[in-house]
């Protein structure tokens, strides 16, 4: 159910956020307009991360809402999103 939920928002080539680090990974599925927006948030390195992602004008979110994995709403500090990602993990966001 969630990879076809991911499927009708649809990927975008854009992303609109950024993420700190090289090895965290950010896919971004809807628009500003779809019923409902993910982000897909990959650590791809041996070692658990603090991740910091930031949303540019293009994807703004109020908050994140972990659909797969993760364990709590993220909410923005200073514009940032901000949590902690172990290694080898992927987690999916619903974009509030």
């Amino acid at each position: 159910p969630l990879i076809r939920r991911l499927n009708q928002a649809g990927w975008q080539p854009e992303t609109g956020v950024r993420s700190n680090h090289a090895k965290i990974l950010v896919e971004r599925f809807g628009t500003r307009d779809s019923q409902e927006r993910f982000i897909t948030v990959r650590n791809a390195a041996d070692a658990a991360r603090d991740v910091v992602l930031t949303c540019d004008k293009v994807f703004p979110a109020m908050s994140l809402h972990p659909v797969w994995h993760g364990s709590a709403d993220v909410l923005p500090q200073n514009g940032q999103f901000k949590f902690r990602l172990e290694g080898w993990t992927t987690v999916v966001y619903q974009v509030q």
